[in-house]
C-alpha cells in the first residue's frame, strides 16, 4: 500500500490507516500494518496506534486478544484505550462470537482494569 507513495509514512499516516482497519473490521489487515509500522519503517507505536488496534479488536469480539494487547503495552493505558475498551465490552453483550463465559470476565476485568 504504502510502496505507490512518494514518500514514507508516519506514525499519523498510521494512526489513519489503523482507525480506517478499525472501522472497517479488517484485523489482519490492522495487524499487517502493525507489523509493518515496527519493522519496515522503525516506528514505534504510540498509545493512538494501540487505542485503534484495541477498538479493532473489540468491534470484532476478539476481547482476550485486546486485553493481551493492552497488558503488554510498554506504557500506561491512558483515555483513549479506556474508551477503545469500552466496545470491548459492548462487544461481549452485542456479538454473538464473544458470549463465552471467560470472555465476559475478560471484560469485566477490562473495565476495572
Amino acid at each position: 500500500m504504502f510502496e505507490r507513495m512518494s514518500v514514507d509514512p508516519n506514525d499519523a499516516t498510521f494512526v489513519g490507516a489503523l482507525a480506517c482497519c478499525a472501522h472497517t473490521g479488517m484485523v489482519p489487515k490492522g495487524l499487517e500494518l502493525l507489523f509493518f509500522m515496527t519493522e519496515k519503517y522503525k516506528i514505534k507505536p504510540r498509545l493512538e496506534h494501540y487505542g485503534c488496534m484495541v477498538d479493532l479488536l473489540g468491534r470484532l469480539g476478539c476481547v482476550k486478544e485486546a486485553l493481551e494487547l493492552i497488558k503488554g503495552m510498554p506504557m500506561m493505558p491512558n483515555a483513549a484505550i479506556w474508551g477503545a475498551s469500552l466496545s470491548l465490552a459492548e462487544s461481549t453483550w452485542t456479538s454473538r462470537t464473544c458470549r463465552t463465559r471467560s470472555q465476559e470476565t475478560n471484560t469485566s476485568r477490562a473495565v476495572e482494569f
